[in-house]
């Protein structure tokens, strides 16, 4: 782990000399939109209380694809993320898990009903997201579980921008789910009273929440590169308690259209 934090922060050191080497001032750092992509690593813990108490964790790619359109008051975006991996562990035995995701978010510009054109520029609006996890737990060669589950989630997501430079900027995300309709494995023997596999719940039960820092820069006309670090977390509450920690480091490269 030392190693690839040393060689993330090279890789940024890299293209902040390739930016301030090359900024032209009258070049702007926000994009009309277009097509991203995007990959990096999960490190990823679980506890799923259907299967086991214990805690399962493993590092392993992913990779993101979306869409973006930036107009003068706001911004649209969605994308869909898979990764997956056979090697989560407790120390002991390893399992397989897969988590994937689709989200579309509407973000109004605040900055500029607030009449502010300088920095920061701020967006707030609401998010659609979709998640979904796979766990398959083999204890022996005749003992198999395996858990899935999913959140359907409406919530609120903020993002600030700010620029230091006409081609380089950090930008801030935070995001957090306040309703949602939660999917389980569950045990029917063990929870009598209830019928079907799906409930509504609020956020102080179950849901999302993340948060993120990004660094953003054109390389050139079309081409914009973003390094960013995330946290997420995800939690239901209903049934047996299923808990998941993600850190995520990625890159990702936008053509701007």
């Amino acid at each position: 782990m030392n190693i690839m934090k040393k060689s993330y922060i090279i890789i940024i050191l890299c293209i902040l000399q390739f930016v301030f080497s090359n900024t032209p001032q009258e070049q702007t750092m926000l994009p009309n939109g277009g097509v991203t992509i995007k990959t990096g690593i999960y490190n990823t813990a679980i506890k799923d209380e259907y299967i086991s108490n214990e805690i399962f964790s493993d590092v392993y790619p992913f990779v993101t694809i979306g869409w973006t359109h930036l107009w003068s008051n706001g911004l649209f975006d969605m994308s869909i993320s898979m990764g997956n991996t056979d090697k989560i562990s407790n120390g002991n035995i390893s399992s397989w898990y897969e988590h994937g995701s689709f989200n579309i978010s509407l973000l109004y510009r605040l900055d500029k009903a607030l009449k502010n054109k300088k920095n920061p520029i701020l967006y707030i609006g609401p998010y659609i997201d979709y998640s979904s996890y796979y766990f398959s737990h083999t204890f022996s060669s005749m003992t198999r579980f395996e858990s899935e589950g999913s959140l359907l989630s409406l919530g609120t997501k903020s993002k600030i921008v700010y620029f230091f430079s006409p081609r380089i900027g950090f930008e801030l995300n935070i995001f957090s789910s306040l309703i949602s309709i939660v999917e389980k494995t569950f045990d029917h023997q063990k929870y009598l009273n209830f019928e079907g596999n799906s409930q509504l719940s609020t956020i102080f039960k179950s849901g999302t929440f993340g948060e993120g820092l990004a660094l953003r820069a054109n390389l050139t006309k079309n081409i914009i590169l973003t390094t960013e670090y995330n946290i997420i977390k995800a939690r239901i509450s209903e049934w047996d308690k299923y808990l998941e920690a993600r850190d995520i480091i990625s890159f990702e490269v936008m053509y701007d259209f």
